[in-house]
């Protein structure tokens, strides 16, 4: 990232037309099914990641779920419940 936060610049401009295709693709698809989703992710390794609280991986789940199949978002959503459970009643 240049000290002008270029870097950050070009992020979201390209954060931007991703979704912007993604949306329009969601509505009326001109994409074959599951274009969108990352195949090569191992739930495991970013379940993990996710854990050990890696910022990359957070920022792609946070601004590009759709790259995780559903069903592996509920996956995580259940575990991330499951934790929280676990540290209220540690309290």
């Amino acid at each position: 990232e240049g000290c002008d936060g270029s870097g950050s610049k070009l992020f979201h401009a390209a954060h931007t037309l991703l979704m912007v295709l993604y949306r329009r693709d969601s509505r009326r698809s001109y994409c074959p099914p599951n274009h969108w989703l990352i195949k090569e992710i191992r739930i495991s390794s970013f379940m993990n990641d996710l854990e050990k609280g890696k910022k990359t991986t957070q920022l792609l789940l946070a601004k590009m779920p759709h790259i995780i199949p559903h069903s592996e978002r509920v996956q995580l959503f259940r575990k991330y419940v499951t934790n929280e459970k676990t540290v209220a009643r540690s309290y």
